[in-house]
């Protein structure tokens, strides 16, 4: 579904875009995983799984958001593109983390190519 997209990182309030935050996801066991948030609905935070799997390289799905601070190796990273999350507000862990607005904006500009987000 397309969406807006836009960068509003703002570690004051509420998760918005440009954050990374962290959620846990089902699987066995239960792990905690990072997520660029990319918008909000109402009390829902919408966000790109992050993952730092080296075979996202070479997979369409995903795009390279680089290192930073929601990859503890300082290994590079990557974001699925296809697959937004919807996760209420009260799920996610905040712990201080952006993308730099130049690497969101990247990935907003893909968003909108690929799936017409505005």
């Amino acid at each position: 579904m397309p969406r807006n997209v836009y960068y509003a990182a703002d570690m004051d309030s509420g998760a918005e875009a440009g954050e990374v935050v962290w959620v846990t996801v089902p699987s066995r066991p239960p792990k905690e995983r990072s997520m660029l948030v990319v918008g909000r609905d109402h009390t829902d935070v919408l966000g790109l799984l992050i993952s730092p799997e080296q075979e996202h390289a070479h997979d369409d799905r995903w795009f390279e958001i680089g290192p930073g601070d929601w990859e503890a190796s300082g290994s590079p990273c990557w974001v699925r593109l296809d697959k937004t999350l919807v996760v209420p507000e009260a799920d996610v862990h905040r712990r201080g983390t952006t993308v730099p607005q130049r690497r969101f904006e990247r990935v907003a500009n893909t968003l909108r190519e690929r799936f017409q987000w505005s």
